[in-house]
C-alpha cells in the first residue's frame, strides 16, 4: 500500500503529506552508495548514456514514508561523465527489498558541484 501511495502522489504537496520531515544533509552512507549502484541501470536509461562508470554518493537526505512504508533518499552523486559530473538522485527504498518490490529511481537532475543538496519532487 505504501508503494501505491508514492506512485499516486502527483504533486509535491501530496508527496509532502506522505513523507516525513527531511533529515539534515549528511555524508552519504555505504548503504546509500549501494542503493546508487542498484539504480545505475535506471540512471543510464533516464539520462540516455552508458558512460556512468563511476558513481560516488557524496551527500544524502532521508525522509521516512508514513506507515513504515520505506524511505526516500535524496543523494548528491559525483559521476565520471564530463558532460554531467554531478547529479541529484531521488531513490525509493521499500521496507523490504525484493524482486517484486525493488529499490526505484524516482527522479534525477543534473546539477553543478556547488549546488547544495535539497529535497525535490
Amino acid at each position: 500500500m505504501g508503494c501505491m501511495q508514492i506512485k499516486e502522489a502527483t504533486t509535491a504537496e501530496e508527496e509532502d503529506q506522505i513523507l516525513g520531515p527531511p533529515s539534515k544533509v549528511m555524508d552519504a552512507s555505504e548503504h546509500v552508495q549501494h542503493l546508487v549502484y542498484m539504480v545505475k541501470p535506471a540512471l543510464e536509461m533516464t539520462l540516455l548514456t552508458q558512460s556512468l562508470q563511476t558513481l560516488k554518493a557524496m551527500q544524502m537526505i532521508s525522509r521516512d514514508i508514513a506507515g513504515n512504508q520505506g524511505t526516500m533518499y535524496y543523494v548528491k552523486v559525483k559521476t565520471s561523465n564530463a558532460k554531467m559530473p554531478w547529479l541529484f538522485c531521488k531513490i525509493y527504498e521499500p521496507p523490504t527489498v525484493t524482486g517484486v518490490s525493488p529499490v526505484q529511481l524516482k527522479n534525477v537532475k543534473q546539477v553543478s558541484e556547488s549546488e547544495p543538496l535539497a529535497t525535490f519532487y
